[in-house]
């Protein structure tokens, strides 16, 4: 069900929002259809991809001399072409990004705008985006969206997680369960336009010290400290969670010890070919096509990797800032391209089922010689569980729920 309101933006004008109901009765594509990347039997336990899958995916240096940006207008001009045209738009930097290159490629060709869709969260304050979207939305002039209020529908046992798990079984990220509740009410046969993979892609890396090192000198005593340790790490910090036994936390170590290409060009052309992101962007497409919309993902195309590093070269644009301020400076509010802080969703993804899962759980799905079952169910039970646990309430539920999801995905 589809109904119009109006909302009022942060200058006192009126803009108008559909909020949309979602359909629960929608028909999704068949599972065979699409694909999605499964984790093995250890790395469920770690809930992380860490395994060779084989040959990854290469982002050559680029044969043609098409900008990052041209790359990014090309690709949202094709989404664009087959209206609508639907972006996720959370008011990040991300989505803002992106909306704000397809509203400048609608306008410049002629066609049709793309149309924001938007997740509010009433009940979870630390989610609430509305400043910054109502930012982006006057600077570009856009008065149309779609608002998609959702309560309790993205919480992890919630009816669309468990819908999508009996349907096609354990899925990581543990997010991809739950894009349901956003996208069923649009339009099928549409492009959805994504910031997936704009927080691997869009970063400093290990080499923006060293660039404020070449760019200013004589250089600050802490930008000669920070050069050091930049070139001195090579590897990937990881912090173990609490409920890792000590052999479960020396083999996630071990697995998860992955080189950080200190060059940005050699890092940026490489974001694709680790176990994390190989998944990650797989399962990300299937979800979006498993609802019958078109997967646009701008971020990890390999045109505009390549393009992206050719032009920041090894040393990179200093930051995250500065790359999107080179990216689309000239499209979005100085405010949102400086902005570091960062909504967070945690708290919509916990509510009562949850808990009480958590209490009655028999400590299935979980390998002891890894897990300190107790110390995970205290997490899950906590004022605030930590974010590497939510995986994890899924892996445990797929278990204690084998023979019934086994049982929907043999059915006809």
């Amino acid at each position: 069900m589809t109904g119009m309101s109006t909302e009022a933006d942060g200058g006192g004008r009126r803009t108008s929002a559909t909020t949309i109901s979602v359909d629960w009765g929608r028909s999704l594509t068949a599972p065979d259809a699409v694909t999605f990347a499964r984790l093995s039997s250890v790395e469920e336990q770690f809930a992380f991809p860490f395994e060779d899958r084989g040959r990854p995916p290469v982002v050559s240096r680029p044969t043609d001399s098409r900008t990052a940006r041209q790359v990014m207008e090309d690709a949202l001009r094709g989404a664009l072409v087959a209206s609508p045209c639907y972006v996720a738009f959370s008011g990040g930097r991300d989505s803002s990004a992106l909306l704000a290159v397809a509203a400048h490629v609608a306008r410049r060709d002629g066609l049709p705008p793309p149309i924001p869709v938007t997740a509010v969260y009433p009940h979870a304050p630390r989610s609430d985006e509305a400043q910054w979207q109502e930012l982006v939305l006057n600077y570009l002039g856009m008065t149309e969206r779609i608002v998609v209020r959702i309560h309790h529908e993205q919480r992890l046992l919630g009816e669309t997680a468990t819908t999508a798990m009996r349907r096609h079984g354990l899925v990581w990220p543990e997010a991809a369960q739950l894009q349901g509740a956003l996208l069923a009410g649009l339009e099928s046969g549409s492009s959805f336009v994504s910031g997936e993979g704009g927080d691997n892609v869009v970063a400093g890396g290990r080499a923006a010290p060293l660039r404020k090192l070449t760019h200013n000198w004589p250089p600050r005593r802490s930008v000669l400290r920070a050069s050091r340790r930049a070139v001195l790490r090579r590897r990937w910090s990881i912090e173990v969670p609490s409920w890792y036994t000590d052999a479960g936390a020396e083999e996630l170590r071990s697995a998860l010890h992955q080189k950080d290409p200190l060059r940005w060009d050699i890092r940026t052309r490489t974001v694709l070919q680790s176990p994390g992101a190989q998944v990650l962007f797989t399962n990300v497409k299937s979800t979006i096509a498993e609802l019958d919309l078109r997967p646009i993902t701008p971020f990890v195309e390999p045109a505009f990797l390549a393009a992206l590093a050719r032009e920041g070269g090894p040393f990179g644009f200093g930051s995250r800032s500065l790359t999107f301020d080179y990216l689309v400076g000239d499209l979005l509010p100085r405010q949102v391209i400086s902005r570091t802080t960062k909504a967070s969703f945690n708290e919509t993804r916990w509510g009562p089922g949850e808990r009480e899962f958590a209490k009655s759980w028999t400590g299935s799905g979980i390998d002891t010689t890894r897990i300190h079952a107790d110390k995970l169910r205290a997490e899950w039970l906590s004022e605030s569980p930590a974010p590497q646990a939510d995986f994890l309430l899924h892996v445990a539920w797929t278990a204690e729920h084998a023979s019934e999801i086994d049982s929907l995905r043999c059915s006809p």
